[in-house]
Parts: C-alpha cells; structure tokens; sequence
C-alpha cells in the first residue's frame, strides 16, 4: 500500500506501508487452569494484549449465552 506525504509545491514521496501479519498475544493474569469450589464466588484475575507493532491493544469482551 503506498501512502502520499505530497505537500502543494513540492516533491511527493511515497512510502510503503508493510501489512501486519502478527494476531496479538493475549496473556491470562493469574493461575491457568483455575479451579473454583462448588457454589463459591470467582472472580476474573483478568488478562492483556501486547501486538508487535501496536503495543498495547485495547481489548473489548463480548459474552454470549
């Protein structure tokens, strides 16, 4: 993909914009597997994404039953 930097009056350059082919990783925080007594509370330790090009990644949850 090539990206125009023109400004009027002067030189254009282009440069080619590499696609990213890496998923990000998702690391689980916490023990894995967890295991949950019977009829007790649990609660998510949580989790983050890491992308090689984007670094953080912003991580939206959507549960379907």
């Amino acid at each position: 993909m090539k990206k125009s930097t023109c400004l009027p009056g002067l030189r254009c350059f282009f440069r080619c914009l590499a696609q990213d082919t890496i998923a990000p990783v998702i690391h689980l925080l916490g023990p894995n597997p967890v295991y949950v007594c019977l009829d007790s509370p649990y609660v998510d330790p949580g989790f983050y994404a890491i992308d090689d090009r984007d670094s953080n990644v912003k991580v939206v949850i959507t549960q379907k039953y």
